[in-house]
Parts: C-alpha cells; structure tokens; sequence
C-alpha cells in the first residue's frame, strides 16, 4: 500500500538516485530502468507473435554499455527461463549506432513523431488520469485481465478518453502526422506513462485508455 504522503517523498527518491549515480558508469542508474520498461513492450509482443528477436542498444559509452548490456541480458534471460520462453532471445549488443542500424534509423523517425505528437496533444498524458493502486477486486470503470501460463490476471481497467481530446484527435496537427498512420500501430495502440507515472496504453480504435492503475 503506498503512504498518503507518497508525493512528499519523490524529493528523497531522486536525492537517492543522484547519489547512487557516481556508483555506476555514465547514466547507467537512469538508463538501465528505461531500458527494461520499453523492452519489456517489445519482448512480450515478439514472443506473443512466436518471433525471434535479437536487441540492438545504440552505443554511448563503452563503460557504460557493457554495464547496461550485461544487465540487460541477464534479465531477459531470467525473465524468458521463468515463463519458459527460451529460443526467442538471441542476444543483445552495441555494435551498431543509429546511424548504422535500418531499424534504429526508423525508430528515431518515428520517435520524433512520437514527441511532436504528445507535444500537441499533452491531454493525452493528463485526460483521467489518477495515482490510484491496481486492487484485486474491481474498483471502477471496466478491468482489463490478461492470461498468463492459463492464469487470468488483472491489471488495470479501461477509461473512455474526455469528447475534448476525441475532438483534438480527429486532426492531425502541423507537427505529428502519428494520427495519420495510427491504424498501422500494433492494435492500434500507443504505450506511455501517465501524468502520475502509471503505465498507459492510448487505444485510439476505441478512444479510451488503458491503464495500470484503478
């Protein structure tokens, strides 16, 4: 259960993360976290597509990569033992930077989209959002539950997005043209994090999110 002045220690966490920051080569304390949060997304997705996959980290810092690198492979490869998932992980390296990498050049593309879009439309990070805690037992709006190994799970719920930001969505601004090519988007969706840092996935078919928290 998170403390009621949960909001009045975020000082503390940060100051505690700076303070570790020295401990580890470059930015690796902030880096290793982010890159586990996007690549928990892409892994879940190859693996529900029965692909293999291999990750590709763009370099930064020698030091600072095989940290990151190192950790990361041991957690995917804990993470594909525990779900009995081995045979789609085929490693991960540094040994293309972006400019060197099809499918990186591609993902700065897009990303660069990505940003112009929520730039635009930062209603989409803020509309109902709520730092409210997943329960067992269903608390409001409709619950989203997944199946893992055959056992559902819930974890979270599904919120209509406010007739404003509907509104906005209908055109794309000058900036983003992301409205135009959302239909080519895995289930037409877009994952993010809230205003409150709860993960959410903007389902545009439908015009609701779908978030990790009550």
């Amino acid at each position: 259960m998170m403390p009621d002045d949960w909001e009045l220690q975020l000082e503390g966490v940060k100051n505690k993360l700076l303070q570790e920051k020295p401990q580890y080569p470059g930015d690796a304390i902030f880096l290793i976290n982010l890159f586990h949060a996007t690549l928990n997304i892409a892994f879940h997705w190859m693996v529900s597509q029965k692909k293999s996959f291999s990750v590709v980290y763009d370099p930064r810092q020698p030091k600072e990569d095989r940290f990151v690198l190192r950790q990361t492979a041991e957690w995917i490869e804990k993470y594909a033992s525990a779900f009995d998932l081995r045979g789609f992980y085929r490693g991960v390296s540094s040994s293309a930077s972006s400019n060197q990498s099809a499918g990186l050049m591609l993902a700065d593309l897009i990303l660069r989209d990505v940003r112009f879009f929520f730039s635009d439309y930062p209603e989409l990070l803020t509309d109902n959002t709520g730092k409210k805690l997943i329960l067992p037992v269903h608390q409001e709006h409709e619950p989203i539950v997944t199946m893992m190994q055959g056992t559902p799970l819930k974890w979270g719920h599904r919120i209509p997005m406010s007739p404003s930001l509907k509104k906005c969505l209908r055109a794309s601004s000058r900036n983003s043209v992301l409205p135009i090519y959302a239909e080519n988007l895995a289930d037409m969706k877009l994952s993010c994090y809230g205003a409150f840092g709860e993960g959410r996935v903007i389902n545009f078919r439908q015009h609701c999110f779908e978030d990790m928290v009550d």
